[in-house]
Order: C-alpha cells, then structure tokens, then sequence
C-alpha cells in the first residue's frame, strides 16, 4: 500500500498475510528521502564532495549526498532560511 500526503511525502506500507495478523508490526516507511514541504530559497553544491545543500520555505536546511542519494543532515530553524552556501571544501 503506498500513500502521499498534504506535505507531498509518500510512505509505502509492506503488507502480507503475516503482517495483516499482527498489528503493531505495521508501519508505513518513507518511499523516498524526506523531500521540503514548500518552496526551496537556497541551493549551493560542494567542489571535493558529492554534497548539496538546500534550504527552503519549510524553514529547514537540508544537506545531500548525491552519489550515495541520502541526506547527510536535516535542521529546522525558527525562521524560513533564504540562501545557503557550502564552503569548496566541504569541511566546513
């Protein structure tokens, strides 16, 4: 069983005879990296390695290796965050 919701993730939910019996061994996994809930304000890529940085309306800050596609960090601030840059090293 797969499903979306309002905030555009989607979450997948295995399901076999086994699992229908047992309750509590169901849960919905994401389909994919947790994506922004709204716009994306910031984009910076990384010279020395596979990492970009996003930020957006949703008022977080978002770091993701696009070689091994995971998200390295994911931080929510108070306020939307409107630019963001990686230093070339990536170090810091």
């Amino acid at each position: 069983v797969a499903c979306t919701l309002e905030n555009s993730q989607a979450y997948v939910l295995s399901i076999s005879n086994s699992d229908i019996q047992v309750p509590e061994d169901m849960s919905f996994e994401p389909l994919a990296l947790p994506f922004h809930d709204s716009a994306i304000t910031g984009l910076d890529t990384c010279l020395r390695k596979p990492l970009v940085a996003t930020c957006g309306l949703d008022k977080s800050v978002r770091v993701w290796n696009y070689l091994e596609k995971t998200i390295e960090c994911i931080r929510f601030f108070k306020d939307e965050p409107y630019s963001i840059s990686l230093h070339p090293s990536g170090f810091h």
